[in-house]
């Protein structure tokens, strides 16, 4: 088991590589955020050379950003980037799986500003995104927390917390960036 983990991770992105400066930019980011107590973001694109660039940069408010814009004809949208001022580990939010899932997204990463550092996620190969829209269970996940965020009761909104992170754990797998980093 061990050794088939070692593999996934070896080959978690494939050919694709971050680019330094968008690691940098990232960070930097994400040390704004924590210090301005507002998100930011920016577009994660693949560019023709396979790496990982960092585009359209971003401020929002206390509780969200909202990514405009799109990679150039040159570059193939992945996800997004964005932080969360507060946080000090690994938590989406209802709207970031929401709009993760909505928008199709194969990549995304998340700043979190207590610790002023950055963490992407992504679904695994051998597990990829068609395989769960198929799932009978994670649309009825994504419906009862849909209708809890709806209903906005306290009591339902800790189920969507705990179904969130239910979520977020059994279907991503996490990874710092700068273990995949370009060498150009």
């Amino acid at each position: 088991m061990k050794k088939k983990l070692q593999q996934i991770n070896k080959n978690l992105l494939g050919l694709w590589k971050f680019d330094k400066l968008a690691i940098e930019d990232m960070k930097k980011l994400t040390t704004q955020s924590k210090q301005t107590n507002l998100e930011t973001g920016g577009l994660l694109c693949l560019d023709q050379t396979k790496k990982v660039i960092l585009k359209n940069r971003c401020s929002g408010n206390k509780c969200e950003v909202t990514v405009k814009g799109s990679c150039d004809s040159l570059n193939k949208r992945l996800g997004i980037f964005h932080s969360h001022p507060k946080s000090s580990n690994f938590n989406l939010s209802f709207n970031d799986i929401v709009n993760y899932e909505t928008n199709d997204d194969d990549l995304g990463c998340l700043g979190l500003g207590k610790k002023n550092s950055v963490i992407c996620f992504k679904y695994p190969e051998h597990t990829h995104k068609e395989f769960f829209k198929r799932q009978k269970s994670k649309l009825e996940m994504y419906n009862s927390m849909n209708d809890a965020v709806t209903s906005n009761k306290k009591s339902d909104l800790e189920k969507v917390r705990k179904k969130v992170k239910l979520y977020q754990n059994e279907f991503f797998i996490k990874f710092n960036p700068e273990d995949y980093v370009s060498e150009e």
